[in-house]
């Protein structure tokens, strides 16, 4: 009977040595995939300058802990540093005139490596969609508004049998 609590107590100690020696998930914050995607733009996208970070969207539900994908969603505008391996973006100035991007994409954690799946447009870009497509979208109402009024809708022959009900004999 004394086997019992002895098989129970080597079998948890064993559990908690295994646990102690299983490798540690990193922990990587929020902040520090948003540079990591900011980092990989620069490498990636053969761009002329270097982006820099101009604005990152807080993420409520980051969980440094998941093994899940994450969103990031962020802004960068173009500084005045030629784009290199050599140049740290956060030790140059922004261009006055600088194009302008918003990144959205996923990051996702892996023992290995992270995987960053990135996509960025110009603001100027999307803005500009927008009014065309709110410009198209007001001629077209204004078009089916006109096609109600074809010619001869609003003479009286015309509404002169919609208004004569049919006698029944």
């Amino acid at each position: 009977m004394e086997r019992g609590p002895w098989r129970a107590l080597l079998i948890l100690g064993l559990a908690v040595v295994a646990r102690a020696l299983a490798p540690q998930r990193e922990v990587v914050s929020y902040e520090d995939a948003v540079s990591s995607a900011v980092q990989q733009y620069n490498r990636e996208a053969g761009l002329g300058f270097a982006y820099r970070l101009l604005e990152a969207k807080a993420q409520q539900e980051w969980d440094s802990q998941k093994q899940l994908p994450q969103h990031l969603e962020f802004t960068v505008k173009e500084t005045i540093c030629p784009s290199s391996e050599q140049v740290n973006p956060e030790d140059c100035d922004f261009k006055d005139d600088g194009i302008v991007k918003v990144c959205s994409g996923t990051f996702i954690w892996q023992e290995t490596a992270s995987i960053i799946l990135l996509n960025c447009e110009d603001v100027s870009e999307k803005k500009g969609n927008r009014v065309r497509r709110g410009v198209r979208k007001f001629f077209r109402k204004i078009k089916q508004k006109l096609q109600r009024f074809k010619p001869g809708t609003w003479s009286i022959i015309a509404h002169a049998g919609a208004h004569v009900r049919p006698r029944i004999a």
